[in-house]
């Protein structure tokens, strides 16, 4: 089962290819950032996220998905 990969904002098509071929990536649909009752509920599951550093990733965060492997920011 490939990685689900959650992206906290739009970012660059290149970039988004490159994760793509790594898994199933998942965008914000929004032209905003989560709320943070979204980033929670959109965390949970997840293998991979990359969040902007707007977002704020504390440990609600992280234990809404314990099979995080990789957190990045950009």
């Amino acid at each position: 089962m490939p990685p689900r990969i959650l992206v906290t904002r739009r970012i660059p098509d290149d970039a988004l290819n490159l994760l793509r071929a790594a898994g199933d990536v998942d965008v914000n649909p929004h032209d905003r950032p989560f709320t943070r009752d979204e980033l929670l509920t959109a965390t949970a599951g997840r293998n991979g996220l990359l969040a902007l550093l707007h977002d704020r990733i504390d440990a609600a965060v992280l234990d809404r998905a314990p099979g995080l492997r990789v957190v990045a920011n950009m």
